[in-house]
């Protein structure tokens, strides 16, 4: 019985980056502040809220305003959100919002996780900037070579 329970658990958490209503992704989170929900279960609900672009902002406003529970409860908690960090750096759209994060982490994590996690996301960071800048000049010579120009006049 215990297992299918975990089963069905596992099966509502994953469910959660499918969901558009973000009352429901808070309430998970919520819920995890008052229950005590196996560290596991709480990083599988937070690595699928995070997929969802209505799930980002819910999930790094989660992080930043609970880091001290969060932190208090585990703490490695820098390498088990690490995959929650990389998913948020993928989809930062500014160099802002991603200073704002390793600025964050850099002042809230003990020095042995901030260098690796750190090292990890500005890696990251700059492979995504590169694909886009080469991405957008293929897209650019592109459209050059095959859209008529009077068709934008």
């Amino acid at each position: 019985m215990k297992r299918l329970q975990d089963h069905n658990e596992t099966n509502v958490i994953q469910a959660l980056g499918c969901t558009k209503e973000p009352w429901l992704l808070k309430r998970f989170l919520d819920h995890f502040l008052k229950d005590n929900y196996p560290q596991w279960l709480f990083r599988l609900g937070l690595s699928n809220i995070v997929k969802h672009e209505i799930g980002k902002p819910l999930v790094w406003n989660f992080i930043q305003e609970n880091w001290a529970f969060l932190k208090a409860r585990n703490e490695e908690i820098m390498l088990e959100l690490s995959i929650v960090f990389l998913r948020l750096t993928y989809d930062l759209s500014s160099n802002f919002q991603f200073d704002q994060m390793i600025n964050f982490l850099k002042s809230n994590a003990n020095q042995a996780e901030e260098f690796k996690t750190i090292a990890e996301l500005k890696d990251v960071r700059k492979r995504i900037l590169k694909f886009k800048d080469k991405s957008l000049d293929s897209v650019c010579k592109w459209l050059k070579e095959n859209v008529d120009r009077d068709y934008f006049i």
